[in-house]
């Protein structure tokens, strides 16, 4: 289970944050409320993550009350250099079509129409074709991948059966339930993922396992060597890295729910 979410303000490196002691306090002991069963559920924490949020700046008062909203500043020093701040992934339509709007008139456009308001999303499928892909993803893959890539990709995932087709060594997957190979060389080559954090922690969401992703890191770099995407030095480098971000989320944890062994 993923538990969350908290705000704080940061002002250091996005990439040093961390889950502060009391919103660790906060999130176990709202959670603990809810199902005491789980109680103490400190020595279940596997890891833990944080992120920075780029809110509008606003040096004080309750960050729950700054907005969520978007907001497109031009910088006057700057001439037609602009800023984005702000925004949600979930509204990412809406903020491209509000930049698109605010550029318009300077690139002597006219008023753009959006046709995104009406187009499904990449992926989307009405009842009758997911239940079909559905189907066909469990015939060749097993019930369980067959609703784990529907989750993942939609109907994107005929891609990445295109793909084996071409290739039949990318259906094998990394562990005995882990992504095919074939998820690793699509996010690689269409979705701009680049080192073995993206594709694990953001692409196929292995990373978000109970294990990190730990179990089959050094499998997913050792494939895509023998695949010649990466070259052994690249694979190694990727491997460490991936092992080296693990255990700072895992040091974390053991910091954030025992602040005591901060010294240690």
């Amino acid at each position: 289970s993923l538990i969350g979410t908290t705000d704080q303000r940061f002002d250091g490196d996005p990439g040093e944050a961390r889950m502060a002691p009391d919103e660790a306090a906060y999130l176990l002991g709202a959670t603990e409320q809810l199902f005491p069963g789980a109680s103490p559920l400190a020595e279940a924490v596997r890891y833990t993550q944080a992120g920075v949020r780029p809110l509008p700046y606003h040096a004080s008062g309750d960050v729950g009350a700054v907005t969520r909203r978007h907001l497109i500043h031009a910088h006057r020093a700057r001439p037609g250099l602009y800023s984005v701040i702000g925004g949600k992934l979930t509204t990412h339509r809406a903020l491209a079509e509000d930049v698109l709007l605010t550029l318009a008139p300077r690139l002597g456009l006219y008023r753009p129409r959006s046709r995104t308001q009406a187009r499904d999303l990449p992926g989307a499928l009405d009842a009758a074709a997911r239940d079909a892909l559905l189907a066909e993803l469990a015939a060749r893959y097993g019930a369980f991948q067959a609703e784990r890539l529907w989750r993942i990709y939609g109907g994107r995932s005929s891609l990445l059966t295109a793909r084996i087709q071409q290739a039949p060594e990318l259906a094998d997957t990394l562990g005995s339930a882990g992504p095919l190979l074939a998820e690793l060389v699509h996010a690689l080559e269409q979705e701009w993922a680049w080192s073995l954090i993206d594709l694990l922690q953001r692409r196929c969401m292995a990373g978000l396992g109970p294990d990190f992703g730990l179990g089959i890191a050094a499998g997913a770099a050792e494939a895509l060597v023998r695949l010649g995407l990466w070259d052994r030095v690249r694979g190694t480098a990727e491997l460490a890295a991936y092992r080296a971000h693990a255990l700072r989320h895992a040091a974390r944890a053991l910091v954030t729910m025992n602040p005591a062994r901060d010294g240690d």
